[in-house]
């Protein structure tokens, strides 16, 4: 006679605290990943490579549409001198976080 295998709380506590754990670590590395990624981009800004830097920006804000990522972004536009594009990008990280002091300085920039 087979026995059924009967699933309780304290059976499947040890696989739900590994699915937390990984989930927690994909999220810390992808958060590293976006940080290396604009820290690459501001480097090639520095370098006088905004179109580089934008490509970058980009692989940046498919990873993590964020506040930081559009900003980014921002820059590279900001140094390209199409500020189309730029002012978008700046909305998308006002509407993100409203209260980014780096977005409404990089607004108030627009402004002059």
């Amino acid at each position: 006679m087979r026995q059924r295998a009967s699933l309780t709380f304290h059976s499947i506590l040890p696989a739900l605290a590994v699915l937390v754990l990984y989930s927690i670590l994909c999220d810390a590395v992808q958060a590293q990943s976006v940080s290396a990624l604009i820290a690459q981009g501001d480097s090639l800004l520095k370098a006088d490579k905004a179109n580089k830097a934008l490509d970058v920006y980009e692989r940046a804000v498919k990873a993590e549409p964020s506040a930081r990522t559009y900003l980014a972004r921002a820059r590279a536009y900001y140094m390209m001198e199409r500020m189309d594009h730029f002012l978008v990008d700046v909305d998308k990280a006002l509407r993100s976080d409203s209260t980014s002091s780096e977005a409404h300085y990089q607004r108030a920039l627009y402004a002059l």
